[in-house]
């Protein structure tokens, strides 16, 4: 293929101008620098451009532009749940705009990383009749994005089985509602130790502005003597086809041992994301910055409460890298922090580690105010099926020694199977400090409706 464009560069100029004959070598040796300019042109509005190869006393790269132009509407091939407008918004192809080529990729992926397809073919193109207006127009396979899902996790232990800790979580995600692109999750988590409620809404673009809004609440107990209720409210940004940002501010009560207090705070985050889809990312990356700042109120005094504030920064960093086939690597670092050191946070206000990070240890097993954690793994996929064997190590501060960190490390493996609709996954991991028969279990069963 290569050495086709090579030869239409050369023989062009022949044919239509008739001048000077350009060798082969002339060919060969400007044709990266016409293709180069020809994508240059295509991205700046003009997607039928040409270049031209023109050989008199010296070589010389003709440029032609055409005509310029603009996006129509984007449309769908085939029949589905989504709305055309609403693949427009989530695209970032807008009407108007200058109709160029290296954004149809762009989109494509970002269309993908939604979350809400099963695939999402190369854009074709339709011209729009005596107008300068071309329609992106993709084909998009629905994914059964809703969820129910249970979980339980049981951990043995060899002193007192009696002892030995468990947990259940139950949760429902209804996601892209009817077309509309609203989303709710419902999770439920019950255990020997805590119990917790929360849920999430989206709403989607209203009013026609570019955001997306969501709204998060939920209440955490435990052993009846430590009680937390929160709720926050903000709103997404998808600054281009990579960049996003977010702001948010919440508020919550707690309560511990007789003492409560009251808390709010402000975030805003920072994030780009080059997966090249969801789930089951395959390659790319994905970087994530917050930095979140607030006040308790746990004084009678005004200046007391303005001068207990906090302050805290999280920060994320994945990279998935494909070996061969459906074998890949996934690589993923996360860092937190709450400040001032010397603040004396309630148990609920600190940072929960165990379950999904660090799997080896239970649930909310470890709790610090600093941590940074990376996650090794490969991760096969293969029809329904998906197996990964991980491995996690992660410096952690130790509450009753600030000046200490610990060293915590975690692995294990997991696999997954859907089928009928119906999916079962098991994962098995342990500790550093774990013996063969003390691995933390956790089953899962989940439908996608």
């Amino acid at each position: 293929m290569k050495w086709l464009v090579m030869f239409c560069v050369w023989l062009l100029p022949q044919t239509l101008w008739g001048q000077a004959s350009c060798s082969v070598q002339d060919s060969i040796q400007h044709a990266s620098e016409a293709q180069s300019l020809l994508q240059l042109e295509q991205n700046r509005g003009f997607p039928f451009a040409v270049v031209r190869l023109q050989c008199q006393d010296s070589v010389t790269l003709v440029v032609e532009r055409g005509e310029a132009w603009v996006w129509a509407p984007v449309r769908r091939l085939n029949p589905g749940k989504t709305k055309d407008d609403l693949l427009m918004r989530m695209s970032l192809l807008r009407k108007g705009m200058p109709a160029k080529m290296g954004d149809l990729e762009r989109a494509r992926k970002l269309l993908a990383r939604s979350g809400w397809f099963s695939s999402v073919t190369p854009a074709r193109l339709f011209r729009v009749a005596n107008r300068n207006q071309l329609i992106p127009a993709f084909q998009v396979e629905e994914l059964n994005s809703n969820q129910a899902e249970g979980w339980f996790s049981y951990q043995n232990d060899p002193q007192d089985s009696a002892e030995s800790p468990w947990q259940g979580r139950v949760s429902v995600s209804l996601e892209n509602i009817a077309g509309t692109g609203r989303s709710l999750w419902v999770e439920g988590e019950s255990g020997s130790q805590v119990r917790s409620a929360s849920f999430t809404y989206r709403e989607p673009y209203p009013f026609q502005v570019p955001f997306v809004f969501q709204f998060d609440g939920g209440m955490w107990n435990q052993d009846s003597t430590q009680e937390r209720v929160w709720g926050d409210f903000g709103a997404q940004w998808q600054l281009d086809f990579e960049w996003g940002a977010e702001v948010f501010a919440g508020f919550a009560t707690s309560r511990e041992t007789g003492e409560k207090a009251s808390s709010k705070w402000g975030s805003v985050a920072i994030a780009r994301d080059g997966r090249d889809r969801l789930p089951l990312a395959r390659s790319g990356w994905l970087w994530f910055l917050e930095l979140k700042g607030g006040s308790r109120s746990t004084q009678d005094s005004l200046l007391e409460n303005f001068l207990d504030a906090f302050a805290k920064s999280s920060s994320r960093l994945g990279i998935w890298i494909p070996l061969w086939r459906n074998l890949g690597i996934v690589n993923q670092g996360e860092a937190e922090a709450l400040w001032p050191r010397t603040a004396q946070f309630l148990e609920p206000e600190l940072i929960a580690l165990g379950g999904e990070r660090l799997p080896g240890f239970w649930p909310g097993s470890i709790k610090t105010d600093a941590f940074a954690l990376w996650h090794t793994g490969l991760q096969w996929t293969w029809r329904d099926s998906r197996a990964l064997v991980f491995v996690e190590g992660a410096r952690i501060r130790n509450l009753a020694q600030v000046a200490r960190w610990d060293l915590k490390s975690s692995f294990g493996f997991g696999w997954e199977q859907q089928t009928s609709g119906v999916g079962i996954g098991l994962r098995l991991a342990w500790n550093e400090d774990s013996k063969p028969l003390e691995a933390l279990l956790s089953l899962s069963v989940k439908t996608r409706f």
